[in-house]
């Protein structure tokens, strides 16, 4: 069965958030951005790659960084399904994005659909560090939870 890419919608927020939570700390931004936009939200915009009914990836875009001059518009990553994957960084070249973020694997994974659509591509190794959110600059309207692994 072909992958199939589609936008998220409300009907889908159970099975994404379920799917994004196998990885809570690779996914600290998606599932920031799902539980404070939601899906119906002008601001966030959520990708999912479908083989059937099962989810396989999940391409997130904030509209409000991408507005945002001194910052290159970016989407995150997630998924298990390479097609799917490949697929979706597709998308993201389409769209204008211009920085992925996500787990190597999936950025890999990405980067295979993306080969014909850009012309140099250049992945860096991130880590995540303790940070204490309540000083942070950016403000948000959501509570910040502890992303922790199983």
């Amino acid at each position: 069965m072909a992958c199939r890419i589609r936008q998220l919608i409300p009907e889908d927020y159970d099975r994404a958030y379920s799917y994004l939570n196998k990885e809570p700390l690779f996914n600290i931004h998606i599932i920031h951005g799902l539980q404070t936009h939601g899906l119906e939200s002008e601001r966030a915009r959520f990708w999912g790659a479908f083989q059937g009914a099962r989810l396989g990836g999940v391409l997130f875009t904030d509209a409000l960084w991408a507005d945002h001059r001194n910052s290159p518009r970016f989407g995150c990553l997630f998924g298990d399904d390479s097609e799917g994957l490949a697929r979706l960084g597709r998308l993201s070249a389409k769209r204008g994005l211009k920085l992925l973020k996500g787990e190597r694997s999936c950025i890999q994974a990405a980067a295979e659909g993306l080969a014909s659509h850009v012309s140099r591509l250049q992945m860096k190794d991130w880590y995540f560090y303790k940070a204490d959110p309540e000083r942070s600059p950016l403000c948000f309207d959501h509570p910040v939870r502890v992303a922790t692994r199983g």
